[in-house]
């Protein structure tokens, strides 16, 4: 009796390990499709960062260099 109890637990067990592995792996592709679009979004603000961040250094360094030489 004890052991019929025991193996219907481990059955169980088993087709829920299989049922949260199924789960898991679908969410889990979903979280890489967001997580590369999310990479992708990132890596346009960065570059644009830079632009902007190299633009705005040279505009400021021409402007310091124009208060020197008119100065």
């Amino acid at each position: 009796m004890m052991k019929e109890k025991w193996k219907l637990i481990e059955e169980a067990k088993q087709k829920s390990e299989i049922l949260d592995a199924t789960i898991h792996g679908t969410w889990f592709e979903e979280v890489e499709e967001s997580r590369s679009e999310h990479n992708r979004r990132k890596r346009k603000v960065i570059v644009f960062y830079k632009i902007f961040g190299i633009t705005t250094f040279i505009l400021i360094l021409l402007l310091v260099i124009y208060n020197i030489q008119v100065g």
